[in-house]
């Protein structure tokens, strides 16, 4: 099955989720509606930051939680694992933190370790990895490392050049920007003229 949009894969993703993992023989967590996108979270650009977030429904009008997914993530298994994470968190419309029902919840699906982050456990990775051999490609070109700050590569804002004395016994050397090597190269102090190197 082949999604054209980002949005709507973890649409679909978090359908079978419901169904695969919120939902089974033992298991009936009804996670309400909620809409999904990828975005920054908490508006942060790093990738030490936050790379999902649930916003409640008393943040919208018409009352529907939101989720957002941070661009750099681009490995579907990591994603969802993401993605479930939040989905724990609209099940109680963000009431209990990392604590109480959350805790609970997050236990007995399948994902491991740290309430705050997004591990999954080997049953839970198994069930992730069918979903993603349901949903097909993820339509998404990873955004690099670090990226967000700021849009293109960083600008180099000076840039030292090496003059040099022309007096080969005196050898003395500087650096100085494109601006002053411009508006005419020094003298040095041992009287002869420098140049570029």
């Amino acid at each position: 099955m082949a999604h054209e949009t980002r949005e709507g894969w973890m649409l679909a993703a978090a359908d079978l989720m419901r169904k695969y993992v919120f939902t089974t023989e033992d298991l009936e967590f009804e996670v309400p509606p909620f809409r999904v996108s990828v975005g920054w979270p908490k508006g942060k650009r790093s990738t030490t930051a936050v790379i999902g977030e649930c916003f409640n429904s008393a943040n919208f009008e018409d009352a529907v939680p939101q989720i957002y997914i941070s661009p750099i993530l681009e490995d579907p298994l990591e994603l969802l694992g993401c993605l479930a994470h939040e989905m724990i968190h609209a099940l109680d419309d963000c009431q209990n933190g990392h604590r109480g029902h959350f805790a609970y919840v997050f236990k007995r699906i399948g994902m491991v370790g740290k309430k705050t982050q997004c591990a999954v456990g080997e049953e839970l990775t198994l069930v992730l990895k069918t979903i993603v051999e349901e949903l097909g490609e993820y339509p998404h070109s990873k955004m690099g490392r670090g990226a967000g700050k700021k849009s293109g590569p960083k600008k180099q804002t000076s840039r030292m050049l090496p003059i040099k004395c022309t007096d080969e016994e005196c050898g003395y050397s500087l650096r100085t920007t494109r601006m002053w090597i411009d508006r005419g190269l020094p003298t040095c102090f041992c009287g002869s003229e420098m140049a570029e190197v």
